[in-house]
């Protein structure tokens, strides 16, 4: 038995803190105590943790990951890589070690470099020459092959599936190396296939560098809606059980199909407190950076008349599967970045509530949800739905935000508190490995004080749209944990699991420095000590 005691234990339901004792036994917390209980249970054996002074809150939770591209990152088997130009990328991924045959990088974005426009497949084969390498655009959407990979990929014009969505870029008639969408994923999965069967460590190994910076629940979420593999592994995780005892736990989205059989065979096998079927995922849209972001009106500088992005995958199908999903009782999350893509996911939202509501304690999603139609914001509220949104997007490519998507949609991008003005539920994460590295703590940094720790951009990115630290906090524990459908985690009461994080100090009325400078004093996840 535990006793902790703290004169500041956040209460994510008010927003503010407390002092008191917690008392836990096993793996959950079994009381709020007084004084005179704690010195009785502490006089009978229980063991006294005394963090006084410092901050207890609920153990954070990363609401948006993709687990496996995210843990290969980790171990130094795919390589972050951020350059500004197409020539500069290709010659330093070509000073990668290879693994299992592959060079892999991740972090390029075409519109960050000093010209915009996509690169192609010789550029890499100067570099690369015979060695198969592959590059993933920083937001995963989009993936660059040198000639040799497409060769032992057999890539080629008769040989690009036909039934998934996508895109091979093409110019004078030949493939240029560069795939859009479910394309890109079709093929990184079989590129990854090889580094599957050594990835249970590597999932260990990525837990145990989460726990440090207080994380102790995550999703694992498709990085496709449309191709065969979504890179959701729940063997993995089976394997890692079998060995020994998680340091998280994890919520898994498997793509939604058409055939369910393998969605309803995971709901059945993955019942436990620390890996569990959360529900499925879909892909509405893609992004504004390559104009793929659905949108009311045409973007700004239009290629062609009605340039407003697309749809992945037909809209009626897309409708069909929120209410096939909520039917089964499984919460839907869909990717949405354009504001017409937000507006028809509001609709059919809506519709499946009253047709196939939720049971009590689960949500669907909206994921990113990054330009809002000025009328919906309204409708945000509505019942059994989370905004999950990540922090760090805000800053990631601020300074091209209004050449991509136009200035009059800027006062929309991003509206963290006029989602919450609008009575929606906000529920925080990274979206990692499409940013790398960012903690709890910056990303309620960065919804806080809507810069980066650089101080820049200096007036801050829709600085009227910054929370304060409460929102964020609790949008970073409860809300994350409604937006996993998980009633046990997100809280420091009676009957929740006792994962919980020890801060430094209270960080309630922080400005930036001081937030800047909060540590990590200590992590625990069912009661046992991880970091």
């Amino acid at each position: 038995m535990l006793i902790l005691k703290s004169h500041h234990i956040f209460d994510s339901l008010a927003g503010t803190t407390f002092s008191g004792y917690l008392k836990v036994e096993g793996e959950r917390i079994t009381a709020i105590l007084s004084e005179r209980a704690a010195q009785l249970a502490i006089a009978n054996g229980a063991k006294l943790l005394d963090y006084s002074q410092q901050m207890i809150v609920p153990g954070f939770i990363d609401a948006h990951t993709h687990f496996f591209l995210s843990a290969l990152i980790h171990q130094k088997k795919i390589w972050p890589l951020v350059t500004a130009s197409e020539n500069d990328y290709a010659e330093e991924a070509s000073r990668f070690s290879a693994y299992r045959g592959w060079t892999v990088a991740i972090g390029w974005y075409s519109s960050d470099w000093e010209v915009d426009q996509l690169p192609t497949k010789a550029t890499l084969d100067h570099y690369f020459d015979k060695r198969p390498c592959a590059m993933v655009s920083g937001d995963a959407h989009t993936l660059w092959l040198n000639s040799a990979a497409m060769d032992k990929l057999a890539i080629g014009p008769a040989t690009i599936p036909t039934d998934i969505g996508g895109e091979a870029v093409v110019e004078n008639g030949q493939l240029t190396g560069v795939f859009f969408e479910a394309l890109a994923i079709y093929y990184l999965g079989q590129i990854l296939a090889d580094y599957r069967h050594d990835s249970v460590q590597d999932y260990r190994s990525y837990m145990s560098y989460l726990n440090q910076f207080g994380i102790t629940s995550c999703t694992d979420i498709a990085l496709t809606g449309d191709s065969g593999d979504d890179l959701i592994y729940p063997e993995i995780y089976q394997q890692l059980q079998v060995k020994a005892r998680p340091t998280m736990r994890v919520s898994l989205y498997p793509a939604m199909r058409e055939d369910t059989r393998r969605i309803l065979a995971m709901k059945e096998t993955l019942t436990g407190n620390f890996v569990t079927l959360g529900g499925v995922k879909q892909f509405f849209d893609g992004v504004t950076s390559t104009r793929t972001a659905l949108m009311m009106a045409d973007y700004p500088d239009p290629n062609f008349p009605g340039e407003i992005g697309q749809s992945l995958i037909p809209i009626e199908r897309l409708r069909d599967y929120i209410l096939e999903a909520n039917r089964l009782d499984l919460p839907m999350r869909i990717h949405v970045v354009g504001d017409r893509a937000t507006h028809l996911a509001l609709d059919y939202y809506a519709e499946s509530y009253q047709r196939h509501p939720l049971s009590e304690g689960k949500y669907n999603t909206l994921e990113h949800l990054e330009c809002v139609y000025p009328t919906d914001f309204s409708r945000l509220g509505q019942p059994q739905l989370v905004l999950s949104v990540q922090p760090s997007h805000v800053l990631v490519g601020y300074e091209s935000l209004v050449a991509e998507v136009g200035p009059e949609r800027l006062p929309y991008m991003f509206a963290f508190k006029s989602f919450i003005e609008n009575h929606a539920i906000l529920g925080f994460g990274t979206d990692t490995p499409v940013v790398l590295d960012v903690t709890p703590l910056e990303s309620i940094y960065y919804a806080v004080f809507r810069k980066g720790m650089d101080g820049l951009p200096v007036e801050g990115v829709n600085y009227q749209e910054a929370l304060t630290i409460p929102q964020a906090l609790t949008a970073h524990t409860l809300g994350a944990a409604k937006a996993m459908s998980r009633t046990d985690i997100g809280q420091l009461g009676v009957g929740k699991l006792a994962d919980f994080v020890i801060l430094d100090h209270n960080i309630l009325d922080d400005g930036p420095d001081a937030l800047e400078k909060t540590r990590i004093i200590a992590t625990y996840v069912g009661g046992q000590k991880v970091t």
